[in-house]
């Protein structure tokens, strides 16, 4: 397990904390998922990853992964608001966005050297503090309007892509989270002076415990979060939905042979 970095701030530890349960849900359902990682279509290439960070092609290669290209999310960004990407699939958990704070600019961008993926992307602002943005994975209940934190998952990754990482004060924090906000992994965007170019962070765990995901860095900068993949949450095996029945089976087995 890695060390948190020295650089993050108290806003970030912050962002590290539950979310709050009041607050405005803007829902985008069942959009379609892929399978590739930045696919060569005419937007922005990945060329780098972040350090400690796995790759796309081992992300690529596990069973259930689903890749979102498309967010469609209208408006500004408000840090009262939570963007939630939810499934009707119970085996894929839905996905919540949730800004640190407000900004007068869209969360949806739509210019291809923002996207690594020729689509829509979500908007990461420039910040003369810092700019944080928390991804939760969990379950929203349309009923009841509400989010539910804290589904595990075994593998996350997602691409940053723009032409200003040469404007952010310092590296772009990356921090992956389980489900009680303990550290699983940190990685790091440094700054680059190269024109338009993304990078790639991944983490993959021996188990289904990823729950979050924070990103945080403070300057200028603006960047499109693209690609967000994730897995499935594996169906219980069938010998797995056997074995509390041949347990049983062998204590009334017992008993029978005692009495």
């Amino acid at each position: 397990m890695n060390k948190m970095p020295q650089f993050l701030s108290l806003a970030v530890i912050s962002a590290l904390l539950p979310i709050s349960l009041h607050a405005v849900n803007l829902i985008e359902e069942n959009p379609t998922l892929y399978t590739d990682i930045s696919p060569v279509d005419g937007a922005v290439e990945v060329s780098f990853n972040a350090t400690n960070s796995a790759t796309m092609a081992e992300l690529e290669a596990l069973s259930g992964l689903g890749v979102i290209y498309n967010y469609s999310f209208t408006g500004n960004i408000s840090g009262s608001n939570n963007y939630i990407i939810a499934f009707d699939d119970n085996a894929r958990p839905d996905v919540q966005f949730t800004y640190g704070k407000s900004y007068s600019s869209s969360v949806a961008l739509d210019n291809n050297g923002f996207s690594t993926s020729s689509s829509t992307a979500m908007r990461l602002p420039g910040d003369s503090n810092t700019f944080t943005l928390r991804i939760d994975f969990g379950s929203y209940d349309s009923e009841s309007d509400t989010f539910t934190a804290g589904a595990g998952v075994s593998a996350v990754g997602f691409t940053l892509a723009g032409n200003r990482f040469d404007q952010v004060d310092g590296d772009i924090a990356i921090t992956y989270l389980d489900a009680s906000n303990e550290i699983l992994s940190t990685q790091t965007i440094t700054s680059s002076s190269s024109s338009t170019i993304a990078g790639f962070s991944g983490y993959i765990s021996t188990e289904n415990n990823i729950s979050a995901v924070v990103i945080s860095y403070a300057g200028g900068g603006l960047f499109g979060l693209d690609d967000v993949s994730y897995t499935s949450i594996p169906e219980p095996s069938t010998s797995s939905m056997l074995l509390p029945v041949l347990i049983l089976a062998c204590l009334v087995a017992l008993r029978r042979r005692n009495d």
